[in-house]
This record gives structure tokens, C-alpha cells and sequence, in this order.
């Protein structure tokens, strides 16, 4: 009984003394036996220093009163520790005092429970720090359990789903963060036929299993961006935590993807530069500001003999030529000055002891900071240039002697620098002076006439495309005065870089305009004799005209004289002959065109004729003839055929009454020869009429007509009769 007294004097010492408060209270029910509200019975001095309530204004009164709430604080998390005797643990946050409390519940019997309240401030602003480290670090931080679904997330884990944690809790990561692999099978993230081989389950699953933590694993997988596929790097992490009953693990990811992208592009811009320099014929360097070499592509050896190793030995000052040094220094020290990219020629000292000539472009690459990481040299060799042109200075200097006296121009075309250099001639020509010229390939094509500057681009184009053996081309070129000189120009290729592509022509003006004028005089004149003679050949075929309608009326006259119905028909039948000349010289006459007369007038004029003479109203004649021009040594011998088949038909084919149909067609055929159908529906040529070896005049004509245009022709009696003549003309 004594030892009880002492153990609890004891736990009463301990209870009044203690800096964690402690408060007794007593579940309320209602008549149902639900859980209303509670009763404070007892509390420690702590619990009056920490909350402010004093022990005797509290006990013994309901928390709802206490507190100034319909509902106290925590009810049913105390009502069921009360009554099931569990235990129950959070935290509290108490802002008159502004510290934090970590609250204890238990039960010491059925129906009560005790609240301990332990100040946790000093904690709570660490785990503050920690979470808000936590919901701030720019990666996606996710807290999983062993069957790797998420517990917690933060703010970038939201960001990236976008979605919110409530949305993303409970489920797996690759659902969280929507890997398209996690879509494969229809239990999700971890069953489909990649999963198995994923670097992330599968870390994740290592960590569980062995303990172990993972940095930095490189994963990735696909996810939908924009619309469309694409495949995220990230570096992901684990890290084992095992506090509480079950393990969990923490999974960082950072999204590395951009950073993969441009590492990429740099190795595939490494690969494309150097893939690049060590195929060009042209030599590609890189020196530090101070001209210390640091790359050499390899075209050096074959151009100059140094390799890299043999190049770093010396500054880039060291190879030049003494003649050439100060040149040299001085346009690098302004390139240093402007920082312009610049172009020099100067000797370079080969590795056996001889100079060569090298081209050099010389540009800057910057570091990221815009300080001079390199300078960058390309390289030519042009010695065989340098070398032509001295070559060429002394011809020129020759031909310049052998045509100070002749309107001869010497002219050299540099295509890569894109000018022109002339000899003094040209000055001369051009009345600017007495000196060499040079000008730019655009200047130079301003200067020649508009309408010559087709005809020029094309004889150029001819002979770079290999039709022409050289370029030549005349045209006009405007001098100092304005005045238009017309120029002959000849040229070739004198030199042809390494694809093959023009670099220099070299040729030879010369001054024709004096040429040019005489020939157009000549031309002048041979158009006035052109002319004349048209006139004189008109004039003639006017006469002929006359003369053979006189004849016609002459052979009228005479056959009014003869009462014979034979020879009156026999005289008509030579006049319409005459008559049929008569309109080929009239049709000459008006036309422009001497050569040729357009058959489909003649033709219709001359059918109009017959059709006049011999009567024919009661014929329907249809013509079908296309426009075709035949000379007068073809139409003359045809419009005498044509007249003696349609006079035959109109004369002979049908009645007096009779109606009928006369076709007459005319057209080009396919190879060229030409083709002249005449029929009519009426009575056919008896049988007994050989129409290749006749016995009439007629058909003699007929047969003798064709021959004279290189014809031959067949007869079809079938439907009356029908000619189709084949001729060349």
C-alpha cells in the first residue's frame, strides 16, 4: 500500500512538472450513442502555459463551449481512440503562440482519453525548409511505395502531369508522368513489353529489393508532346527511406532532354565539321589569337607537307615569306582591330623548302562569353594561277604590242572575284583614257544593249554547257560618250577549279561597228532591190492577167462566129482553160506573198466560174479546202485540172433538170503529200473509157496535168464518178 502511495506521488510529480501539456477529457454521447462532444476533466500547469486556458475555467466544462465551436476539434479522432483504446498521432498549429505541436492521444479506460501536447516548433521549421525545398526543386520528386505506387508528389511532379496530387495518388509512376509505354497493357505502368526492360521500374524495384540507391540513370522513354511523339532523357535517382512500418522510396527525375538535344547537335556538328575538313581540297586551320596552330585539316599534307605536329612547332608567321611578312602582319593586326573577315595572297613555306601560293580566307569563332576562341583559316593553293596569270602578263604585254595599232581588245575574267580586266585598248575604244580597266561582271552587263543581253547569256551558257567549242557573240556596248559600239567578243576557259567549274576565261574584243553599219546599208539596199523586184513581178503578173483575159475574150469573139455546137464548145472549153490561168496571175497580183497562192480562194473563185458558164443551179457543189499555200508552178497545172473534172461534171454528168452534188475537197496528208478528191452523184464515165490511156483531149489533159505535179490519181465509178489525186507539189 505504501509503495502505490509513493508511485503515485510520484506519477502526480511527474505529471505537474512535465513541459509537454496534458489534458484528461470524457467522450459525450447523445441518446443514440453517437459521440457529440467532450468533457474536460483535469490538465497540467504545461497544458495552461501552452494553450492559455486555466485549469479551473475549463474542467469540468464541454470543448465546445471551451472553444466557441459547434463541433470541438478532433471529435471522432478522440472518440475513437476513447473507445477502441488506439492510439492516434498529428500535428497542430497554434498561432497564439505561433510554435507547433505534435499531439498524442491515447485511452487510460473506455470512454476518456488523454491529449499530450509536445512543442515541435524547432522540428516543424526544418520539415518546413525540407518541404518547401521539396515543392520548389526543379525536378520531379515522387514518394512509392513497393508496389511502386505514388504516396506523394510535389508541385513540378504536378506541373509535369498536369494534373493535381489528388488526381495522381495511388497511381504508378509511368501513369503519373503518362509514358506512353504505360499504356501497352491494361494493368498499366510495369506490365506492358517494354516494361520489363525499363530502367526506371527497374531501379526502383533494385532499390526495394537490395537496399541499394541509384544516381543519375540515364532513361528514356516516349511521351506525347504537342500532339505528337517524342522521347523524354531524364536522369533519375533513388533513395531508400525507411522509417515507419514499410519502406519507401524517393524517385527524383530531372528532364535532361534539351541538354541531350544540343550535346547531339554539338557531336553532330563536330562530325559535320570534321566529316567536312578532312574531304575539302582546300585547307581548313583553326589558331589562337596569338597564330598558334590547334587544327589542321589534312589537305595540309598533300599541299603544303606539314601535318598538325608540324604546323604547332611555329606561330602561322614563321611559314610566310619574307617578302610577303609585313603585308601579312599588318592585315593581321587590323583583322584583330575590325574583327572583318578577310581575304589575303601571299607565299607559304612548303615542308621540302619551296614557296608555294596559297588564298586565304581568314574568320573568328567566339566563346560563349563573345571572347576570340579561334581564327579560322581556309586555304588555296594557287600557285598554278599565279603562275598562269604571270604567264598571261607577259602575253599580254606581247599582244599588246601587236595591237596597239588594231581595234583588238585582251580581256581576262576572274569568276570568282567576279571582275573583268581589260587592256588599254579598251580604255581607248571606250574614249576613257589610256589605261587598263577593270570592271565587275555586273557593271560589264549594264553596259551591252538591252536587247542584246539574251543572246549574249546564252552563247555564254552554250559554251559552259560544252555545245560550243568557244564563246563568241556580237553585240552593242555603250562607250564613255553614250554612243552604242557593236563589239565582236571571243573567249575560253583558261583555268577550271577542282570540280571542274570555270574559274578564269581569257579572250578577245574587237571594234565591228564600222562592219555593222556597212552591212546594214547592204541591207538597206538589198530591201529596196527586194522591193523593186516585187513591184516589177506584181506589175508583170497584172500584165499577164490582162493579156490572157484578153485572149479569153478574144476566143469568145471568135466562138460567136461558128455555128457548130462542136467547135463553139470546143473554143469555151480553151477559154475556161485560159480563164483558170488568168486567176492564178490575179490572185498573185493581190497577194503580198509572190510564191504562194492560198488555194481555198482560188479554188472557190474558180468553181464560182464554171458554175456561172455552164449553169448549175440545180447542182449542189460543196467545197472542202483547207488553207493551203501551193506556188505558182503547182497551183497554175492544179486549177487546170480542177477546171476540167468540174467542167466535165457540170457539162456532161447530169441532166438539164436533173439535181445533183459536186464534191470537191483538198487537204495535206500524213506524209506530206497532198491530196485532191472531185466527185459527183451523177451518170459515171462509160466502161469502155481507159482513163490512164484516153482517147479525148479531156482526159489526155487530165492525165498530162497530173504528171506535171508529180501526181498520180484513181477513179472510182462506183457512185457515179469520183477522182482522188495524190500529188507532192
Amino acid at each position: 500500500m505504501r509503495g502505490f502511495k509513493i508511485y503515485e506521488n510520484m506519477l502526480n510529480t511527474i505529471y505537474e512538472s512535465i513541459s509537454d501539456g496534458v489534458c484528461v477529457n470524457e467522450i459525450i454521447y447523445n441518446d443514440n450513442g453517437h459521440p457529440v462532444d467532450y468533457k474536460i476533466l483535469d490538465t497540467n500547469p504545461s497544458y495552461e502555459s501552452i494553450t492559455g486556458y486555466k485549469k479551473e475555467n475549463i474542467a469540468g466544462k464541454r470543448a465546445s463551449v471551451v472553444y466557441g465551436v459547434k463541433s470541438p476539434p478532433h471529435l471522432y479522432t478522440y472518440a475513437k481512440v476513447a473507445e477502441n483504446g488506439d492510439k492516434a498521432n498529428f500535428e497542430i498549429y497554434l498561432p497564439q503562440q505561433g510554435r507547433h505541436y505534435k499531439v498524442s492521444v491515447t485511452s487510460p479506460e473506455k470512454g476518456k482519453f488523454i491529449t499530450i501536447l509536445t512543442d515541435i516548433t524547432g522540428q516543424s521549421e526544418i520539415d518546413d525548409e525540407i518541404n518547401t525545398v521539396y515543392e520548389n526543386v526543379p525536378v520531379v520528386l515522387m514518394l512509392v511505395d513497393s508496389k511502386r505506387r505514388v504516396l506523394k508528389l510535389n508541385k513540378n511532379a504536378e506541373i509535369f502531369a498536369g494534373k493535381s496530387s489528388d488526381e495522381l495518388l495511388g497511381m504508378r509512376g509511368g501513369e503519373v508522368l503518362g509514358c506512353l509505354h504505360s499504356l501497352d497493357d491494361p494493368d498499366g505502368c510495369g506490365f506492358g513489353p517494354h516494361c520489363k526492360y525499363c530502367k526506371a521500374r527497374n531501379s526502383v524495384l533494385d532499390t526495394f529489393e537490395t537496399e541499394n540507391n541509384h544516381y543519375n540513370v540515364e532513361v528514356s522513354l516516349p511521351f506525347m508532346v504537342e500532339g505528337r511523339e517524342k522521347h523524354l532523357t531524364s536522369l533519375l535517382s533513388t533513395s531508400l527511406i525507411n522509417t515507419g512500418d514499410k519502406p519507401k522510396v524517393l524517385v527524383s527525375i530531372q528532364d535532361i532532354t534539351e541538354k541531350k538535344e544540343l550535346e547531339n547537335e554539338v557531336h553532330e556538328k563536330n562530325d559535320f565539321f570534321k566529316d567536312i575538313t578532312e574531304n575539302m581540297w582546300d585547307m581548313v586551320s583553326l589558331t589562337d589569337k596569338e597564330g598558334n596552330f590547334v587544327y589542321a585539316s589534312p589537305s595540309h599534307e598533300l599541299h603544303i607537307g606539314y601535318s598538325l605536329k608540324g604546323l604547332a612547332i611555329n606561330d602561322i608567321f614563321e611559314f610566310i615569306h619574307p617578302d610577303d611578312l609585313d603585308y601579312i602582319k599588318n592585315l593581321y593586326a587590323e583583322f584583330l582591330q575590325t574583327l572583318e573577315p578577310g581575304r589575303s595572297e601571299c607565299r607559304f613555306l612548303h615542308s621540302n623548302g619551296h614557296y608555294v601560293w596559297l588564298e586565304t580566307n581568314v574568320n573568328v569563332v567566339y566563346d560563349d562569353y563573345g571572347n576570340i576562341k579561334y581564327l579560322v583559316f581556309i586555304s588555296r593553293d594557287i600557285t598554278d594561277r599565279k603562275e598562269t596569270e604571270e604567264e598571261l602578263k607577259y602575253k599580254e604585254q606581247i599582244l599588246e604590242l601587236s595591237s596597239e595599232s588594231a581595234s583588238l581588245v585582251i580581256w581576262d575574267c576572274d569568276r570568282k572575284k567576279g571582275e573583268l580586266y581589260f587592256s588599254k585598248q579598251f580604255c581607248k575604244l571606250l574614249g576613257c583614257g589610256d589605261k587598263e580597266l577593270v570592271l565587275d561582271v555586273q557593271t560589264w552587263w549594264n553596259l551591252i544593249h538591252p536587247d542584246d543581253v539574251a543572246h549574249v547569256s546564252k552563247a555564254l551558257n552554250d559554251y559552259y554547257a560544252g555545245n560550243v567549242p568557244f564563246f563568241e557573240s556580237e553585240y552593242r556596248f555603250k562607250d564613255n560618250s553614250g554612243k552604242w559600239l557593236w563589239l565582236l567578243d571571243k573567249g575560253k576557259i583558261t583555268k577550271k577549279d577542282y570540280f571542274g567549274n570555270p574559274e578564269r576565261l581569257t579572250g578577245i574584243i574587237l571594234d565591228i561597228t564600222d562592219k555593222v553599219e556597212r552591212e546594214e546599208k547592204l541591207r538597206e539596199y538589198a530591201n529596196r532591190l527586194q522591193e523593186s523586184k516585187i513591184t516589177r513581178e506584181k506589175e508583170l503578173h497584172h500584165r499577164i492577167k490582162n493579156n490572157l483575159q484578153v485572149i479569153s475574150s478574144l476566143l469568145s469573139l471568135q466562138a460567136e462566129k461558128f455555128k457548130d455546137d462542136t467547135v463553139q464548145e470546143a473554143f469555151i472549153d480553151t477559154q475556161n482553160r485560159v480563164e483558170s490561168m488568168s486567176l492564178v496571175h490575179n490572185k498573185l497580183y493581190q497577194t503580198e506573198n509572190l510564191e504562194n497562192v492560198n488555194n481555198k480562194d482560188y479554188i472557190e473563185d474558180l468553181v464560182g466560174h464554171l458554175t456561172n458558164l455552164y449553169g448549175g443551179s440545180n447542182i449542189d457543189i460543196n467545197i472542202d479546202i483547207r488553207n493551203i499555200y501551193l506556188g505558182i508552178d503547182t497551183i497554175i497545172p492544179l486549177g487546170m485540172l480542177i477546171n476540167e473534172i468540174v467542167s466535165n461534171s457540170l457539162k456532161y454528168a447530169f441532166s438539164k433538170d436533173e439535181t445533183g452534188e459536186i464534191y470537191i475537197k483538198l487537204y495535206q496528208g500524213y506524209n506530206g503529200s497532198y491530196i485532191l478528191v472531185i466527185s459527183d452523184n451523177g451518170c459515171r464515165l462509160p466502161n469502155d473509157v481507159n482513163v490512164k490511156e484516153p482517147d479525148t483531149l479531156g482526159l489526155q489533159l487530165i492525165n498530162s496535168l497530173i504528171a506535171q505535179i508529180n501526181g498520180d490519181f484513181e477513179l472510182d465509178t462506183s457512185k457515179g464518178t469520183k477522182f482522188v489525186i495524190e500529188f507532192s507539189g
